[in-house]
């Protein structure tokens, strides 16, 4: 359970990111341009990560020792691994569309400059979700998981009745409520069932596939 907290609060945290990086780069490349824009996006991104990988505390961290009769297949091997892959794969797809259907519907009614906007609306409904399941987690990651993921497939595929950006900003909120929750879940769940040589393999995948 408390492991469950730790990564629930880091996925909730992302989500201050998510709600400010889409106004900072539409503000950007209404000022500098679009290409522009992605290019410091990119340059800072790349900057961040350098400073990540040179702290004490990351560089602290050691994992397992591989074995001699590790396969190059890593972790893909363990059938529990690539079901969370699927997973990931699955919610992937369910958050790309919905980041196609907010520009889509935005373009439509002419409310273009709204688009960080509403991706804010969905991010703070998964903070907020994020927050409250930090103080109600259980023991049983694999029951919750199951439960949110119908949760946000069904969420999302009522994004699609939404007349008008206003609407959708009130959607947006309410089906961002279980990402958070759920992917501290999926983090949990992999860290139980990930053999522990090849567990950054299998943590990398699992992003891969979103």
């Amino acid at each position: 359970a408390a492991f469950n907290r730790v990564v629930t609060l880091d996925a909730s945290l992302q989500e201050i990111s998510f709600m400010i990086g889409p106004l900072v780069l539409v503000t950007l490349a209404t000022q500098i341009g679009a290409a522009e824009a992605l290019a410091v996006t990119g340059v800072v991104w790349a900057a961040i990560t350098i400073a990540f990988g040179l702290l004490p505390e990351t560089r602290a961290v050691h994992g397992v020792a591989r074995t001699a009769t590790a396969s190059i297949l890593g972790p893909v091997r363990d059938r529990g691994v690539r079901t969370l892959v699927i997973v990931a794969v699955a919610m992937g797809f369910c958050i790309g569309a919905t980041e196609l259907g907010v520009v889509t519907v935005a373009e439509s009614h002419g409310a273009r400059g709204y688009i960080g906007v509403l991706y804010g609306m969905w991010s703070l409904g998964s903070l907020a979700g994020g927050l409250f399941a930090m103080r109600h987690a259980t023991g049983d990651p694999v029951g919750r998981t199951a439960m949110l993921l119908v949760v946000v497939g069904t969420a999302t595929a009522l994004l699609a009745l939404a007349p008008g950006p206003v609407v959708l900003g009130v959607l947006l909120l309410l089906a961002g409520i279980a990402n958070a929750p759920l992917f501290g879940t999926l983090y949990t769940v992999m860290a139980d069932i990930a053999p522990r040589n090849v567990a950054t393999e299998a943590y990398s995948l699992q992003t891969a596939g979103l």
